[in-house]
């Protein structure tokens, strides 16, 4: 499984979206999920720190990273490096 998707998963997962995720790709925009808000932002940037053992500082996450799931998936893919 590739992060992008595993990514997916995670949302999916922590915002108990359930089929309703099946049809996210890349281009999604997370704000166009109505349970995307500021509590959903810490819950995402917790379970994606654990999952991929890493910390995200509070300098480094904006809104242009949750802009959709290829620019969070980009910047996960960075703190892994």
């Amino acid at each position: 499984m590739d992060l992008e998707q595993e990514i997916i998963n995670v949302i999916r997962d922590e915002l108990a979206l359930g089929e309703r995720a099946d049809g996210f790709n890349a281009f999604t925009a997370l704000d166009d999920i109505p349970e995307f808000d500021s509590m959903s932002v810490t819950t995402l940037i917790t379970a994606l720190e654990e999952k991929y053992d890493c910390t995200f500082e509070n300098d480094e996450t904006s809104a242009e990273i949750f802009h959709n799931i290829r620019s969070l998936t980009k910047f996960v893919e960075s703190k892994l490096r």
